[in-house]
């Protein structure tokens, strides 16, 4: 692990420097681009990879106040969006090292603060640039994700220590815009994560599923159309720096973000005598900054109603 000591860079002299080593490792993004299926072509509905188990009349679209038709297609286009959504750059057809990400008014200032202060570090190749609503800091541009000097790169990144912290551990490789991939990507495949990050590897965060809506099989085309949908889903997901998987079943594509182990989602309780019993989860910070940046499922591309309230987000386990 390399670690570096800074003593002419003040990084608490300005408030704004000191926030953007904040952000750094904490993101800030909460747009999370995607493609939106169309209701119109394919009825589907949307449950947890794992319980299909809902019918048609346990979802309602949300009627009223911020939860109207139109809000919510906001939101779906927003979390959704269509394909390809996202700032065009220079060698955008190339993969990215994505250090972290800035949404809001003052994305694109914070950004270009965050490139300044990286460059003072050594890091010169790193840049801003838009995707979506956010900015993203990106760094160096490579062939391939599963290149040597990509993944040696993400290894000494997050590895890297700031003043007794690692500001780059959430760091991701970043795929290049839909249309430049062709075909799936293995390693954004959940049903591999097991096996790539080990026994801890435990929890992710469902935040979306593209299913049909009624209680008839999937066609053939219905799961060309929802695994298309899903893996593009990711692709931009990572794009704005969050680590996110697509998983494949018999009826449906599922997108999740995050790995979680059970000290993340911890339901233990010691007791005095030394034995153990379950109670409330505590929940750690990483789980719950997930769980803000992407507070629902979205059915589709779009947030709907169960039983009367917007399905959230939902932890689930990560398949053998």
């Amino acid at each position: 692990m390399k670690t570096i000591v800074l003593k002419s860079i003040q990084w608490g002299q300005h408030a704004v420097l000191a926030r953007t080593i904040v952000l750094f490792t904490a993101f800030l993004l909460t747009a999370c681009g995607a493609p939106q299926a169309s209701d119109k072509d394919s009825p589907h509905t949307g449950l947890t990879p794992y319980r299909e188990d809902y019918r048609p009349e346990d979802t309602q679209r949300a009627a009223a106040g911020r939860d109207t038709p139109a809000a919510i297609q906001h939101e779906g286009k927003a979390l959704f969006g269509p394909r390809g959504a996202g700032g065009a750059a220079e060698g955008a057809a190339n993969w990215q090292i994505v250090l972290a990400a800035f949404g809001g008014a003052d994305g694109q200032r914070l950004a270009e603060i965050a490139v300044a202060e990286a460059h003072q570090i050594g890091l010169t190749s790193a840049y801003a640039e838009p995707r979506g609503k956010a900015w993203v800091v990106a760094y160096g541009r490579y062939e391939s994700g599963a290149s040597t000097r990509a993944q040696e790169d993400l290894k000494r990144l997050k590895g890297l220590e700031i003043n007794g912290r690692l500001p780059f551990a959430g760091a991701v490789l970043a795929p290049p815009p839909v249309e430049a991939i062709a075909g799936s990507v293995p390693d954004h495949d959940l049903a591999t994560v097991r096996v790539r990050y080990g026994r801890s590897a435990y929890y992710t965060l469902q935040v979306g599923i593209y299913r049909r809506m009624d209680d008839r099989d999937p066609t053939p085309q219905d799961l060309a159309d929802f695994r298309k949908a899903a893996e593009a889903a990711v692709i931009q997901l990572r794009r704005e720096g969050q680590e996110a998987f697509y998983y494949h079943t018999s009826r449906s594509s599922t997108v999740t973000v995050g790995v979680f182990s059970e000290k993340d989602y911890d339901t233990s309780r010691k007791r005095p005598d030394g034995s153990v019993t379950t109670g409330p989860a505590r929940e750690s910070f990483r789980l719950r900054e997930a769980k803000e940046k992407n507070p629902h499922n979205l059915v589709n591309g779009q947030a709907v109603k169960v039983r009367g309230a917007i399905q959230p987000s939902l932890l689930v386990p990560i398949p053998n």
